[in-house]
């Protein structure tokens, strides 16, 4: 997670769209549910709906659950995360440094974190693919807000990881640009053992060692017979020209 601009502090012009209500009444008119019909829906009044959705009484964490499974979206997705400026960021990402889910880093002309954590990993790689998707077109922002609305860690499977593909013609360049993706590749895995391991995390550390195993046979299987194949190919019509 990269950014190369610096961050400013709070705008107080800038409105805070993050409350409970606020998603509330948001979310319910995106999907076209009158006020009406949602309170009927949770069990609760229209008037009990009506001071949710302005602000004017705290939605308890029964009746939020209670209104998110009537609108079909996540609990989380109407909780209010409290992030109303950028030291809630910068603290709330210290806490998650300290429970082993990222890592600053810092490059030449960025700044951002690592992620270390496999199950945040896999579900930032869906969320990336979902809004790919959404920039090409093919997801319109409304599928993409439900998706995200509608999203749970639990039902995350993450989008095939890319594997080295075979070599072209066995040029230095491309065996340089194999090893480079076998690196990442491996990198990564290697990031979720050290995970496994500083968690205590046996049957991970095992888990991950079989997918290392895989991984690297895979890269075996299709680069490095590709090179042989190319090398004596190569070394076939250099005899026959001699």
């Amino acid at each position: 997670m990269i950014s190369d601009k610096k961050s400013n502090k709070k705008d107080p012009e800038k409105e805070y769209f993050g409350s409970t209500g606020q998603k509330i009444r948001k979310t319910r008119e995106r999907k076209g549910v009158p006020a009406p019909q949602l309170a009927a829906n949770c069990g609760i009044t229209k008037g009990a709906m009506s001071l949710y959705e302005n602000g004017l009484r705290q939605v308890g964490d029964e009746k939020r659950k209670a209104i998110a499974d009537a609108l079909g979206v996540s609990d989380y997705a109407l909780k209010d995360h409290q992030l109303h400026d950028s030291s809630d960021i910068l603290f709330t990402l210290f806490e998650m440094a300290e429970m082993g889910y990222l890592k600053p880093v810092v490059t030449e002309d960025s700044v951002g974190v690592q992620i270390m954590n496999p199950d945040l990993h896999d579900a930032i790689l869906v969320w990336n693919e979902k809004y790919q998707q959404k920039l090409d077109g093919t997801l319109s922002q409304e599928e993409f807000d439900e998706w995200k609305d509608s999203f749970s860690l639990d039902k995350v499977v993450p989008p095939e990881k890319i594997v080295p593909q075979p070599v072209g013609n066995g040029s230095s360049s491309e065996e340089i640009r194999s090893l480079q993706m076998l690196r990442q590749t491996m990198e990564y895995d290697i990031g979720r053992v050290e995970h496994c391991i500083e968690n205590d995390d046996v049957v991970g550390i095992w888990s991950m060692f079989k997918v290392l195993k895989t991984n690297l046979l895979n890269w075996l299987d299709r680069d490095i017979e590709s090179m042989i194949e190319k090398n004596e190919t190569h070394s076939d019509h250099k005899s026959q020209s001699e």
